[in-house]
């Protein structure tokens, strides 16, 4: 029997930039006590599993993670209790696993899908789909430090900037002309 549970999953929105790689925690809001689960992890495309995940820290010793990754960039994901014992307390991360982004990631959506858990008592439930969203590199920007021309910089209004601060800005070296993101 699965009824549908109140208790949710959540994960974190957050920034990765090409050759980067994160760290990607996944927790649990619950009332009751569950000693097994299973999620299919949806990565977007450009976004790779650099590691593969692991239990957090609310797992007990007797918890096991088995994972799968499809071709579809689907990470199965199934944790269990050899001894039917439940995740400790409301506390600490589920799920964690490292992800890198590819040289062409400009972002997408991470989703968290066929969310079920189960008791120790054998009752099933089934939680809410959950997304994140990932910023990446949108491509808009050279980040380049080359000394061979004189450089200028102008804002986005066209004015010419001698010192750059913060910011998005216009290089001009030689004949080249980019957007250049300072930090």
């Amino acid at each position: 029997t699965r009824a549908l549970s109140n208790d949710y999953l959540s994960v974190e929105d957050f920034t990765i930039y090409a050759g980067e790689t994160k760290e990607v925690e996944i927790y649990l809001d619950n009332t009751k006590g569950y000693t097994a689960f299973q999620a299919d992890i949806h990565l977007p495309e450009g976004l790779v599993l650099a590691e593969n995940a692991s239990l957090g820290s609310r797992a007990s010793v007797s918890h096991m993670l088995v994972t799968c990754l499809s071709n579809a960039n689907v990470l199965r994901t199934v944790a269990f209790s050899l001894l039917a014992e439940d995740f400790n307390s409301n506390d600490g991360c589920l799920v964690k696993f490292a992800v890198t982004a590819k040289k062409n990631f400009t972002g997408g959506t991470l989703s968290i899908e066929n969310v079920m858990f189960a008791t120790s008592d054998e009752d099933g439930y089934v939680l809410s789909d959950v997304t994140a969203t990932i910023m990446g590199d949108t491509g808009l920007y050279d980040f380049i430090n080359e000394d061979n021309n004189i450089v200028e910089y102008y804002n986005l209004q066209g004015v010419r900037v001698d010192s750059p601060a913060q910011g998005i800005f216009i290089k001009k070296q030689g004949d080249r002309v980019s957007k250049v993101l300072f930090r």
